[in-house]
């Protein structure tokens, strides 16, 4: 059985979150929208969110980045992954721009099911229908914020990246807080 630590409570707001998404990479309108369902299934926007799973593998931040990722996507410092811009940009990766999506347990954007998608699917339906049905309740809420236009608005004005990296306090001490949270697994 699987063990979710939600450790830190601080949850990005939906404008951050649609920016952190879109300066990852994921600018088409689709890619953003799932990625956003993700986000809110996997983590609840939360960037410090981690999960501890039976096999003894971790996931960590708001993509939920599983070790057995970190290879391939050239991680060398697990920690780094606490910080939202760096997690999503390491899923923009991983979802080969946004058009793969069974790292999550998505059809991919062709429709088509594959790999651990397709795996969970067939050996376990029930986990495969309650995570699909979470993914279309957080998509259906994507759907509704974009037909606020003064919330639209914001974000058009979010996503203009002239003044370069996202500054708030949330990204402040993530190194020391990664490294407790380290230490604490092991104990």
């Amino acid at each position: 059985m699987a063990t979710y630590y939600q450790n830190n409570t601080t949850k990005l707001s939906d404008s951050a979150l649609i920016k952190v998404l879109t300066k990852a990479g994921f600018t088409d309108p689709e890619a953003l929208r799932t990625a956003y369902a993700i986000v809110y299934r996997e983590s609840g926007s939360r960037p410090f969110a981690y999960l501890k799973n039976s096999n003894g593998t971790l996931d960590r931040g708001l993509f939920q980045i599983n070790d057995i990722n970190h290879k391939v996507l050239k991680i060398s410092n697990p920690v780094d992954l606490y910080n939202a811009e760096y997690n999503a940009k390491k899923a923009f990766t991983l979802s080969k721009g946004g058009k793969i999506w069974w790292p999550w347990a998505i059809p991919n954007a062709d429709g088509s099911v594959t790999n651990y998608a397709a795996n969970l699917r067939k050996n376990a339906p029930d986990t495969y229908r309650i995570y699909n049905e979470r993914f279309q309740q957080y998509l259906k809420q994507y759907d509704s914020l974009m037909k606020d236009s003064k919330f639209r608005e914001e974000v058009q004005e979010q996503t203009k990246f002239d003044s370069g990296k996202i500054t708030t306090p949330l990204y402040l001490g993530v190194g020391l807080i990664g490294l407790l949270m380290l230490i604490r697994l092991k104990n």
